[in-house]
């Protein structure tokens, strides 16, 4: 089982490989598995915040169907 700062890292790994990736399908992936590290770690320690992962990637579809 992961700690709360596992997830926390991997959230972030993960929205700053969507940012980067040069394909939509993986910008798209990326961010997903970002979400689901972010709601992972809040509720492994409610005391912390959510953490941090920035803006949905530009490049992303999902971003443009939100648009």
């Amino acid at each position: 089982m992961r700690t709360y700062e596992e997830a926390a890292k991997l959230a972030r790994f993960c929205a700053n490989q969507a940012r980067i990736a040069t394909v939509e399908t993986l910008a798209d992936e990326m961010w997903r598995l970002a979400l689901e590290y972010q709601q992972e770690a809040a509720k492994l320690d409610s005391e912390n915040l959510v953490p941090e992962i920035g803006e949905r990637p530009k490049f992303s579809n999902e971003r443009r169907r939100a648009a």
